[in-house]
């Protein structure tokens, strides 16, 4: 079964790092019910919002949170669940205090833009940590984890729990440091196709909640992936007329929505599961490299 699977991979991770600290960086805007649930599970939770003393600071029902977890608690239950079914976080196993662990990922929401304007990076999605393990070297991943020595998730789908183990976390500490962190053209191309899936089947299930069930979201995901992948420039897909590029992807959806206009605006925010713009992403691809400058 994926939740014991889920807890054992857990167990045997703190295990082996000599019993080292569980954390949870969840994405509260994935949830109506966050924050407020967090604190109806837990007295006084270990729990900070990465967006303190930033100008989203007032965000706090969007937020990304990173909570201090304890095993065989109703909190901890309660977050393997969850993640194992919505895309809400990543376990991580780090020995380092808190405030450090809290200090990295803070500094690491931000990515600074050539062109000068910065983007906002989800590094705590499930889905995006996914993609960098695949298109990253093991040296730029780890400086991602930084003082982490892993992170645990559910692979919404496949699903299956995957540990990723940070190497070289004795070797980096980020406090009051810099870090830098790039992505060649190829592989932001591919961490742009493996996100895209992901984004169209999210956004068609936030307009037809009714009827993209949990049963069918793997399946969308599948089909969505084929089609996607083969059309990389999706933003010229913008009118009826382009049926044939569309049109396995709408055949399959046709079960959810035959509406072309849909279909163009789940791709107008699958462009954005980036969380870079059409434009940036333009500028970023001439330059051949993404920075991102952890303050």
């Amino acid at each position: 079964m994926l939740l014991d699977e889920y807890r054992q991979q857990i167990k045997v991770a703190l295990e082996k790092h000599n019993h080292a600290g569980l954390y949870f960086i969840i994405d509260s805007a994935s949830l109506p019910e966050l924050p407020e649930r967090i604190w109806e599970l837990e007295d006084n939770p270990q729990c900070d919002s990465l967006f303190r003393g930033t100008p989203e600071e007032e965000l706090c029902d969007v937020a990304p949170y990173l909570i201090k977890v304890s095993i065989n608690t109703r909190l901890f239950d309660w977050l393997l669940q969850q993640s194992a079914e919505l895309p809400i976080g990543i376990f991580i196993i780090s020995h380092c205090e808190h405030v450090q662990l809290y200090s990295h990922f803070k500094a690491a929401l931000e990515i600074n833009l050539p062109n000068h304007h910065w983007a906002h990076f989800k590094l705590y999605d499930p889905r995006v940590i996914a993609g960098l393990n695949a298109v990253c070297n093991k040296q730029a991943f780890a400086s991602l984890l930084g003082p982490a020595s892993g992170c645990i998730y559910v692979d919404l789908c496949s699903r299956q729990v995957c540990h990723i183990e940070n190497e070289q976390s004795s070797c980096y500490h980020y406090e009051n440091k810099k870090l830098t962190f790039t992505l060649t053209a190829c592989q932001l191309e591919r961490l742009v196709e493996l996100s895209m899936p992901f984004a169209v089947v999210d956004y068609l299930r936030l307009q037809h909640a009714e009827l993209i069930t949990s049963d069918v979201y793997a399946e969308l995901l599948l089909f969505a992936k084929q089609n996607l992948k083969q059309h990389k420039e999706l933003s010229g897909i913008v009118a009826k007329e382009k049926q044939p590029v569309l049109g396995n992807l709408c055949r399959l959806l046709s079960p959810v929505t035959q509406e072309y206009s849909i279909i163009e605006s789940a791709l107008d925010k699958a462009q954005m599961a980036t969380y870079i713009s059409a434009g940036e992403m333009t500028n970023l691809l001439q330059h051949y490299r993404a920075q991102k400058i952890c303050a």
